[in-house]
């Protein structure tokens, strides 16, 4: 099962919002995706899902594992939940509160997005994530991103 965490210690990000759409890109794509839900206590992607659900109930859902807190549920307990229940694709949601989430989905990730709408403050805020060890593949997604800056961040990648 692939796994991709989609996280950063800065809220407002957008993590949920990329969650939600990988998923939904990929069932479209005949998956059998799974979702940890672990931006607590909001819960955007269980709750996005929800939405689409009622709207749109002919639509695959995916998997979804919602976390508590730490001491009470932990990512590695459902990634094997979703491992057993034949998911090809696990997307951790890791909200900016949940420091100890963030580090325990880099250890399980083969891959890790760390998402960033693009002003100065935001990347200065980015540290701390990027400091966090990890074996994942880590990738910084520019969200957000309004047209003048998309100019500039085509000539500086």
């Amino acid at each position: 099962m692939k796994t991709v965490l989609v996280g950063s210690t800065k809220g407002g990000q957008g993590k949920s919002a990329i969650v939600f759409n990988l998923a939904v890109v990929a069932l479209l794509d005949g998956k059998k995706v799974g979702v940890v839900d672990g931006d607590h206590p909001q819960h955007t992607c269980a709750k996005n899902f929800l939405v689409r659900a009622d709207v749109q109930p002919q639509r695959q859902q995916p998997i979804i594992k919602r976390l508590t807190k730490v001491e009470e549920s932990t990512i590695e307990a459902a990634l094997i939940e979703l491992q057993e229940e034949g998911c090809d694709l696990a997307l951790i949601d890791v909200g900016g509160f949940s420091g100890e989430h963030i580090i325990e989905g880099a250890l399980f990730a083969n891959l890790w997005l760390v998402p960033v709408v693009p002003t100065t403050e935001n990347f200065w805020g980015m540290e701390d994530s990027l400091e966090i060890k990890s074996h994942a593949v880590v990738k910084v997604v520019p969200n957000q991103v309004k047209k003048r800056t998309q100019k500039v961040l085509q000539r500086a990648f």
